[in-house]
């Protein structure tokens, strides 16, 4: 018997394919029907920085919780000290300078996370 493939076993999608259903939400928020996806998607508009043209890109956000800033925060900090620093000072946020100083910075502030739609590669 020959094996069968289930549907997430089958052939990856055309990249025409894959591009027209990542883009597809665009023109339902352009229409103001954005609620449909209901707060899910957002439509990030944008100016490339290379050839200055705008872009728009229907992207999935969600929250991080208070842990993931604090991680990122504390991780960011150890990259970019100064500039941590400086973010922290002009949200009014306490920070030494510390590793953990930088990890209650982050736990105050709310971290969204914005991924591309499935199939489709954010250059």
């Amino acid at each position: 018997m020959p094996h069968r493939q289930g549907p997430s076993e089958g052939p990856p999608l055309p990249v025409c394919r894959r591009r027209f259903l990542a883009r597809l939400p665009i023109p339902l928020f352009r229409r103001g029907l954005g609620w449909v996806f209901g707060g899910r998607l957002l439509l990030l508009h944008h100016t490339d920085r290379v050839t200055g043209l705008d872009r728009r890109h229907a992207v999935r956000a969600r929250f991080l919780t208070s842990d993931d800033g604090a991680e990122i925060m504390a991780r960011y900090a150890r990259r970019r000290p100064r500039t941590a620093q400086h973010l922290c000072a002009s949200m009014e946020l306490p920070s030494k300078g510390t590793d953990a100083a930088f990890r209650e910075a982050g736990r105050a502030i709310p971290f969204v996370r914005l991924d591309a739609a499935p199939g489709y590669r954010v250059r």
